[in-house]
């Protein structure tokens, strides 16, 4: 069950496969950059992700920067791959700890013999690869739970981690060594792809203020014809209000007037409410009051989360709130919820 032939061994094509899929992996930064408009940033990272092939610690730099500096956003496809992450950790974990039996089994095999010395290299390293992979299973499953830029931050590292990985399998027997392989560049493939759909490009979220602006307008006007108004049962107020009760404005009330909108984003240009970028869009979403319904319309896109408590994630772009609706956006310690009032 245990070989020291190393994976690609007399097979110089597969070993350029490999050597080319590290290659990509580690331009993936500078490819979100660059998606993301960033030209600059891409160039900083293509260079430093190409010298990490062999040095590593700039190609973490060149991830840390392509976090930082790029926008992801969520869509309903990212659910399923946070899922698939779970997967994909657990499996890459149980691939670890079958690796790491059979390099017990052959320490155990060669104890006492007169070929101990000569196989020991060749076991160790055989540990150190098996522990490598748990360790990258472990962090895959639990950073799957993760939000913001945490989670896009670690995957777009794993693709390069997958394939370095594949080396690791390379000391065991061919069923093992095959198995891994596929399991890593498959899971490095999807990855790829998922996180690079996932950039927020740019112009994506500023200059959205008229379209959406246009879209809440069209709305509002449908749900006022003379019939909608006759089927409504709900009171009418002459304002609507918005309480912010958790985050950055906890504790202010704000008042909308019929048909008036109030803005929320990171551009000071766009929002009435301004929040970090790292929290918001430029133009992150509007809540509109509707005084002959005595409800509420909020518009976004999906590429800008918003949740309603008790309800999860809201994917529709335009819809309609009743009074004492809680909404919310951002995550962790820096949720910002506003209830309808």
């Amino acid at each position: 069950m245990y070989s020291s032939e190393p994976l690609f061994s007399g097979d110089m094509l597969l070993g350029m496969i490999l050597l080319l899929g590290m290659a990509v992996s580690v331009c993936l930064p500078a490819v979100l950059c660059f998606r993301a408009g960033k030209k600059g940033v891409a160039a900083g990272c293509l260079a430093l992700g190409l010298t990490g092939i062999l040095l590593y610690i700039p190609w973490i730099i060149a991830v840390v920067l392509a976090a930082r500096n790029v926008e992801f956003r969520d869509t309903k496809e990212t659910d399923r791959f946070r899922n698939a992450g779970r997967i994909l950790g657990l499996a890459v974990l149980a691939l670890g700890v079958i690796l790491l039996v059979l390099a017990m089994g052959a320490r155990s095999d060669v104890s006492g013999s007169n070929f101990e010395d000569f196989y020991m290299v060749t076991i160790i390293n055989g540990f150190i690869g098996g522990g490598y992979l748990c360790v990258i299973g472990v962090i895959t499953a639990l950073c799957a739970f993760s939000r913001g830029k945490g989670f896009w931050g670690w995957y777009t590292a794993l693709p390069y981690l997958l394939c370095s990985g594949i080396s690791s399998v390379g000391k065991y027997s061919a069923f093992w060594r095959y198995a891994g392989s596929a399991l890593m560049i498959a899971g490095s493939v999807y990855v790829w792809i998922q996180v690079f759909r996932s950039v927020q490009r740019e112009g994506n979220g500023a200059g959205v203020l008229s379209s959406l602006a246009s879209s809440v307008q069209k709305a509002t006007e449908t749900v006022r014809t003379p019939q909608n108004v006759q089927m409504t049962q709900a009171p009418r107020r002459a304002v609507g209000r918005i309480r912010c009760i958790s985050g950055q404005y906890a504790g202010a009330e704000f008042s909308v007037g019929d048909g008036e909108a109030l803005c929320f984003g990171s551009d000071p240009n766009l929002a009435h409410l301004v929040f970090p970028v790292q929290l918001a869009a430029p133009l992150h979403m509007e809540i509109t009051f509707q005084k002959a319904e005595g409800n509420y319309l909020l518009a976004h896109r999906q590429s800008c989360p918003v949740d309603m408590k008790g309800h999860g994630r809201i994917w529709e772009e335009m819809k309609e709130l009743p009074a004492g609706t809680e909404i919310s956006f951002g995550s962790g310690s820096e949720v910002q919820t506003f209830r309808l009032l």
